[in-house]
């Protein structure tokens, strides 16, 4: 848990408060809970108090959990659970006299089994359920029961000005205050952890250099990244819940041309106003199967920018083919025949073997070949062999792991 973040712990009387405060002095020595009182009659002010006050989290139970909930918006609202089991060993603490009777004053959506207390007592406890804090009032006020003992929230006491009942404030176990703060600050743990991955991601999308467009399977957009928006030309208002087909002209179907996968994306090319795009499509499931489609957006011009730098890299260190069999320039039909065989060479995967004189032209035919090939767009590395040991052309052709031999870099160096 964040050191940040805190808990607010609610209690509705001072009497629960000295309890509950000597329960989790452990956890309020570390600085993460302040247990609280606030005003059940205003819970929507008192929500965005906390919240302001600059709470992560907010621990309430009964009624004022259940009066809270419809304000929650960014601070979440975690509910201790009033449990049957807790309200038994009350009940078996109070020392009730033979004859004496038992109210058991409840929120409605709290300890539904509570009920069960009335059958298994024969008739000693009843249990009576409220809606809000003025129904509690008016709940008490009409209770027929005198001189019994009332369990109920720390509420009930002060929402009657009755002296013929005994009222007695229904405190959960250790155990359960216990457990319910621990939950909590899982719970922060999770969020802060959730929240930073989010973040990342967010990061991430809304960075890289290529637009990214989400859509279902009706082609509705239901996520876009900023260079996406800044590629379409549009805001993010216009673009989500558009048709991503009436965004992206010539946008192929997805049940055309096979089936589109994460292993066999579809890819097209189009025009997005003056700038030539390269579209690919990648399908993935978003929720319970729900199907839905990734969109990247290219800029071919960029490409073919990064394209040319790497060669010009590669041109720097030498790593290029200048010639073509353009460039070589005969009249003789021997050498009009190594050519055409060359060429054919090229079209084939395999080594070739390139024997003559010195000065006949090696080099040239061994660019010619690289530049005719599919690996034309690769580097092309020239090794003198005559210039090296059998060792050292080893080296030179398959690389080596860092001090494998005297003078061998100790980084290693790949072929």
């Amino acid at each position: 848990m964040n050191k940040k973040e805190r808990i607010a712990y609610i209690v509705p009387s001072e009497a629960s408060k000295v309890t509950v405060e000597k329960i989790l002095e452990e956890v309020i020595a570390e600085g993460v809970l302040d247990v609280l009182m606030v005003d059940i009659h205003d819970p929507e002010g008192e929500y965005r108090r906390l919240c302001n006050e600059g709470y992560s989290c907010i621990i309430a139970r009964g009624g004022t959990y259940n009066s809270m909930l419809p304000y929650v918006s960014t601070v979440p609202v975690i509910e201790e659970r009033i449990r049957t089991s807790d309200i038994l060993e009350m009940i078996a603490n109070t020392g009730v006299t033979k004859g004496e009777s038992i109210c058991i004053v409840l929120h409605q959506n709290v300890a539904n089994g509570a009920e069960n207390f009335t059958k298994v007592s024969g008739g000693r406890c009843k249990v009576y359920r409220y809606r809000d804090i003025y129904h509690l009032k008016e709940l008490l006020a009409e209770m027929p029961e005198t001189n019994a003992k009332v369990l109920s929230s720390g509420y009930a006491r002060t929402s009657t000005d009755r002296t013929d009942l005994e009222f007695i404030e229904i405190l959960n176990r250790p155990h359960t205050i216990r457990e319910t703060v621990r939950t909590a600050r899982v719970f922060l743990d999770q969020m802060h952890e959730n929240i930073r991955q989010v973040n990342t991601l967010d990061s991430i999308y809304n960075n890289i250099d290529e637009g990214i467009l989400i859509f279902n399977s009706d082609e509705t957009v239901t996520e876009v990244n900023a260079r996406a928006l800044k590629m379409l030309g549009r805001d993010r208002i216009r673009v989500i819940g558009g048709s991503v087909s009436e965004m992206i002209s010539g946008m192929p179907s997805r049940r055309k041309d096979g089936k589109c996968s994460i292993d066999s994306p579809r890819n097209f090319t189009g025009k997005l106003g003056k700038a030539r795009i390269n579209y690919t499509i990648y399908p993935f499931e978003l929720y319970h199967g729900e199907q839905s489609y990734m969109m990247i957006l290219q800029d071919v011009t960029k490409i073919q920018m990064l394209e040319q730098n790497i060669r010009v890299e590669l041109s720097k260190k030498g790593l290029v083919a200048k010639h073509t069999f353009e460039d070589i320039l005969t009249c003789e039909q021997i050498m009009e025949h190594a050519i055409s065989k060359a060429r054919t060479i090229a079209g084939h995967e395999g080594s070739v073997i390139i024997y003559g004189e010195s000065g006949t032209g090696k080099e040239l035919f061994a660019q010619s070949i690289h530049n005719a090939s599919n690996r034309s767009s690769g580097p092309f590395v020239a090794v003198n062999c005559s210039a090296l040991s059998e060792s050292l052309l080893e080296s030179e052709l398959f690389g080596y792991v860092g001090g494998s031999f005297t003078g061998a870099r100790k980084e290693g160096k790949p072929g």
